[in-house]
């Protein structure tokens, strides 16, 4: 039963932590958009939700890889979850290890050293982000995030 228990509370607090991480992500974002004269992104929930799942088949392959998903199977996931239409997103993945990428700031810094990455955050028609950061059992962090637009 502690067993058990202890399982739990570790689960709960890796949530936590890493939804944690993820509002600091969005923070440290919107605050590089802020000094580039960019308006901040919002958090979007369908977004959040797709990230959770891609970050989750992605530690299920063991490892992160771009596009695991077709397009189509993209638009349909982010629809069925927040029942929007989204007109464009970009996606931005990352895997740390236990001692490398561990922080947020480690996350935005690598995306700010890739051009097509700091290209993404700096997109002025891209109004909204959604982000998932989770550790598999060996501490290995896996990181999605997806800025875009939804179709009005």
């Amino acid at each position: 039963m502690k067993r058990i228990l202890i399982t739990v509370i570790l689960l709960m607090l890796t949530f936590s932590l890493s939804a944690l991480e993820v509002n600091l992500f969005y923070q440290i974002v919107n605050d590089y958009r802020e000094n580039k004269g960019l308006e901040p992104l919002e958090v979007d929930r369908g977004l959040e939700l797709y990230a959770d799942a891609y970050v989750e088949a992605c530690m299920e392959q063991g490892h992160m890889i771009h596009n695991l998903w077709p397009l189509e199977k993209v638009s349909r996931i982010l629809h069925e979850k927040s029942k929007l239409s989204y007109q464009f997103i970009d996606e931005m993945i990352q895997e740390g290890s236990p001692v490398y990428m561990n922080t947020e700031v480690d996350v935005f810094m690598n995306f700010l050293s890739s051009p097509p990455h700091k290209a993404t955050m700096e997109r002025r028609d891209f109004e909204k982000i959604g982000a998932a950061w989770r550790p598999d059992k060996n501490g290995v962090k896996y990181f999605a995030a997806y800025i875009g637009d939804i179709d009005e």
